[in-house]
Order: C-alpha cells, then structure tokens, then sequence
C-alpha cells in the first residue's frame, strides 16, 4: 500500500471500527475512545538491534526493560563497542547489566547472524509475517513473540497477531470480562480484524495499560 503512515492508520481504524460493529458494541466503543493508532515507529533501530532489545524485554515490565537497555549501550559505549560487537567480545560484563545468561546467549547468537548477512534489509522487508517467522526463529533464543513484535513496530506489517502474547489475551477477555475464554475463541476474534491485526494489538494493550494506569 503506497500510503502515508498517517494515512494507512486511518483507513485501518475505518476497517477496525466496521469490523467491531458487526458483533461488540463494546470493542466499538474503545477504539472510538483510543482514537487512531499508528505503527510510526518511536526509534529507528536496526533489524538486528531492535531483535536485541526485544530480547531484553521478554518477559519483564516496560520499565524494567528499559532501564536494562539504557544500562546496556551504556556499556557498550564504555567498551568502545555497538551493542552488537559487545555482546560477543564482552559478554560477561554485559551480564551486570541485568541480563539473564540465556538473553544475552540469544543476542550472541543475532550478532553473529548479522556478522554473516542474515538480515539483509532488502530480502526481510519483501517477506510477509509467515515467511519472517520461520526465517527469524532458526535463531537460537528467537522465538514467535520476538518475531511478531519485530513485524509489527520494526516492519511494521499491518497483519500480525501474536496468540503468545499475554496482555492480548487479557484485554480480549477483560473486554467480555471472562476468564474462560481458550485461546481458540480468542485467535476467533481476532481473525475477524483481518487484515488489519496489527492495529488491533496496539489498541488491546493501549486498553490493557489505561486500566493497569486507572486502579
């Protein structure tokens, strides 16, 4: 699609919107409150980079995880070193960074990737989200989730649904407010915002962060 950033978030909040009215006035309703969400991408990193502090996010609070990647390209400006180098050559005091050892063995093994031209900018943004995936997770340490939250705010692929994501699944079912939703309802509703997935993520965990913020 040859459209704007700008642009390309308001036609898929008008299908967003057209899709949630044909079965939850509710989801209707938070994404007229939320408003237009864009992929804009806050900072340019590399592929390999932004795998890397992906990485360091698995699993750990926004707060936390940033507070580690601030103490890591510290680090690496104290060795006179990108992030990528430092991770090979001084892999044990990047350990007092607060990284686990399996972390940081995770993003060893994407710098020696990117040392061996396997992220190729030209050959991984013509790959849709199926074909980046398998390419991605032959890294060690690199599982789905860090695919998928690589497409959507590096790539920025407009159709990415991560079923491993957590805080998806807890926003679909505080919406309906149940807990006995299995994962196969809520791939089902999301399927229903294709082709426009990766906006509905931004808005569930725009929606799950208003009420961690509200109580």
């Amino acid at each position: 699609m040859d459209l704007t950033s700008d642009n390309a978030a308001e036609i898929a909040h008008q299908a967003l919107l057209s899709k949630a009215a044909d079965h939850s006035n509710e989801v209707v309703e938070i994404f007229t409150r939320q408003g237009i969400l864009s992929l804009n991408r806050s900072e340019r990193l590399s592929i390999p980079n932004h795998l890397c502090k992906i990485i360091v996010g698995q699993q750990l609070s926004k707060e936390a995880a940033n507070s580690i990647w601030a103490r890591l390209l510290a680090a690496s400006q104290a060795y006179n070193s990108d992030l990528l180098e430092a991770v090979i050559k001084s892999s044990a005091g990047l350990l007092e960074c607060g990284l686990s050892k399996n972390k940081l063995r995770a993003m060893a093994e994407v710098a020696r990737h990117d040392k061996d031209g396997y992220f190729d900018q030209d050959s991984i943004r013509v790959m849709d989200h199926k074909r980046l995936r398998e390419h991605l997770t032959k890294i060690w340490g690199i599982g789905n989730w860090t695919a998928d939250m690589l497409a959507i705010f590096n790539l920025r692929l407009e159709d990415v649904w991560s079923p491993d994501d957590v805080s998806l699944s807890r926003a679909i079912r505080r919406i309906y407010d149940s807990r006995e939703l299995s994962p196969e309802e809520i791939n089902e509703f999301a399927e229903k915002f294709a082709p426009f997935r990766s906006y509905l993520c931004l808005h569930l965990w725009t929606f799950v962060d208003s009420k961690r913020n509200t109580k």
